[in-house]
């Protein structure tokens, strides 16, 4: 029995603001953060569609900090022409950094504590959205990593490219 991937039954004609949220990018500096997971969210907090609160906090080794994150974001979305200003000063207040290793778990416990303080500063629940933008090989070491700081109690990963691939066969 194949699945039917054009049925589109259960999809709402209307969009429905997420659950709020921290999203934990892992490989923040690297060119899929920047050229798409930034300027996708920037286009989705311009049409209101992210959920209050919502905060991002970006991972990876490049020695940032806050602003030189905010401000590599914003060098790429300004080079996009029609750019709000006072838009992106509201979407960047949500932006953090924290420097790290993947496969530190002294680097993990320091995530830890930062997304305990962004937590209680911005009112977030419980709820940890984490986005690999990452090469596959360190997928392993990032979930263990998290288990081990006591980062996440459920962790479901979707490789899309494996999972596109498995879509097209199966149709």
């Amino acid at each position: 029995m194949r699945a039917n991937v054009a049925d589109t039954s259960c999809q709402s004609s209307v969009a429905a603001k997420p659950s709020p949220c921290l999203m934990v990018i892992f490989g923040a500096a690297g060119d899929l953060t920047r050229r798409l997971l930034v300027p996708s969210l920037f286009e989705l907090a311009l049409k209101g569609l992210l959920p209050e609160p919502f905060a991002v906090l970006g991972f990876s080794r490049e020695p940032w900090g806050d602003d030189d994150f905010r401000k590599q974001m914003h060098q790429h979305l300004e080079q996009d022409g029609d750019f709000d200003a006072e838009a992106w000063s509201r979407f960047a207040a949500r932006l953090r950094y924290q420097p790290g290793d993947f496969t530190s778990q002294e680097d993990f416990q320091r995530l830890g504590g930062r997304v305990a303080a962004m937590r209680e500063e911005r009112g977030l629940p419980d709820n940890l959205y984490f986005h690999l933008a990452t090469p596959p090989a360190f997928f392993g070491r990032v979930a263990e990593n998290l288990d081990r700081a006591a980062l996440a109690v459920l962790l479901r990963f979707l490789w899309v490219e494996g999972f596109l691939k498995r879509l097209r066969a199966a149709s």
